[in-house]
């Protein structure tokens, strides 16, 4: 028992996929992506700041949410995209 594969193909580009939104650090090269948090003090939780890296980055399923992750970022003189 074989698969389809012309059927398979045909179904995967004619389905909708959900967008998926990640925060970009403008004008890195290579690219450069919001991957996490880590702090100066992380037994006290203080310090925080962002890391970015070219793997792993953090995924947002809305634009709201990334967006609303931008703002802070931007008030830090971080120079960041959504892509």
């Amino acid at each position: 028992t074989g698969y389809d594969i012309e059927k398979i193909l045909d179904w995967y580009n004619k389905s909708e996929h959900r967008k998926i939104f990640k925060v970009q650090l403008s004008g890195a090269k290579p690219a450069l992506y919001l991957s996490g948090y880590n702090f100066l003090d992380r037994d006290k939780k203080q310090g925080r700041y962002p890391v970015f890296s070219r793997h792993n980055p953090k995924i947002y399923m809305s634009k709201d949410n990334a967006e609303k992750t931008i703002s802070p970022l931007r008030e830090e003189n971080y120079d960041v995209v959504l892509c």
